[in-house]
């Protein structure tokens, strides 16, 4: 005898419309599916904002590929960045899930003319061979897990090792060019922080110059060429304004360690040291975690 219950059909129903609406989409495989396992691991959770975003650019290239290339995903470094990473941090963010065993990471290399890309793997499902999900990430602990602040700081230090060396600063020579592109912009047209053009800032030597004139023109005889305390003033301007230039370039380098306390003695050892050699962003920071190891730099507790 059938059941003719109208509330037990009309939970029926509701379950066939709830089943329908929740399942995965038939579309030759433009989704992907994730266990409640994977997203409440430690392994997930703990990513940075800057590694889960990567993780998603990679996902994204994956369904692209129709799930059949997981193993020969290729996402390039623009293409991370325009999906929202920070462009100094995508390299971090590529380690940390190949650390934590969420993706893995098969490293390419330049050539000479032909350049072989990074190939990414998705451990949390099968890949390209027919192979089933390695599930590396079920495979830690959650000591190793929670080391990888250590282990980046250590990773960055080796990339910024292997970067060729640039050319030697012109600050070596006090009286070449100043460092940045702000010192070598025409005074008379660079810009202040309001949008305005800065008033043009009349140099040491041009003050002592223009005394030195007009003392002439009242004692009625001829101006000579500065002197050598005046081409000294020179130097030490060309300097001061190098100086405060990489200043601004190494806070700017730091900007996004907020447990780096960077002070007095400290900032002033690594403003010289960007002075001398002309570092970039990631030489910046190696030579920071350097001056940590000697203790020059703190590194503050995060509540």
């Amino acid at each position: 005898m059938g059941n003719n219950n109208p509330n037990s059909t009309a939970k029926s129903r509701l379950h066939q419309q709830i089943k329908k609406h929740t399942k995965p989409p038939d579309d030759e495989g433009l989704w992907q599916a994730f266990t409640m396992e994977f997203l409440e691991s430690e392994a997930f959770r703990s990513l940075s904002v800057n590694a889960q975003k990567a993780l998603m650019r990679i996902v994204v290239e994956h369904i692209a590929h129709g799930r059949w290339e997981n193993g020969r995903l290729i996402v390039t470094h623009d293409d991370f960045v325009q999906y929202g990473c920070t462009s100094d941090l995508v390299a971090d963010a590529i380690a940390e899930l190949n650390y934590k065993g969420i993706a893995k990471v098969k490293y390419g290399r330049g050539g000479s003319g032909t350049n072989h890309p990074n190939r990414y793997r998705l451990t949390f499902t099968g890949d390209c061979d027919g192979a089933p999900a390695s599930n590396d990430w079920k495979t830690l602990s959650i000591d190793y897990i929670n080391s990888w602040p250590i282990k980046r700081k250590i990773l960055s230090k080796e990339r910024a090792r292997k970067q060729p060396l640039k050319s030697k600063s012109p600050l070596g020579n006090l009286l070449g060019a100043p460092l940045g592109k702000n010192l070598e912009r025409n005074p008379e047209t660079r810009k202040s922080p309001s949008g305005k053009p800065a008033r043009k800032t009349p140099r040491t030597i041009d003050i002592m110059a223009s005394n030195a004139e007009q003392a002439a023109q009242a004692e009625g005889r001829s101006h000579s060429a500065p002197s050598q305390a005046a081409r000294s003033n020179v130097i030490s301007f060309t300097y001061a304004q190098g100086y405060q230039q990489a200043e601004s370039d190494v806070v700017e380098a730091l900007g996004g360690w907020e447990s780096i306390s960077l002070e007095g003695e400290a900032l002033e050892a690594l403003v010289n040291i960007h002075l001398s050699k002309a570092l970039n962003h990631e030489q910046i920071r190696a030579e920071c975690l350097n001056l940590m190891m000697i203790g020059t730099v703190k590194e503050t507790s995060s509540n």
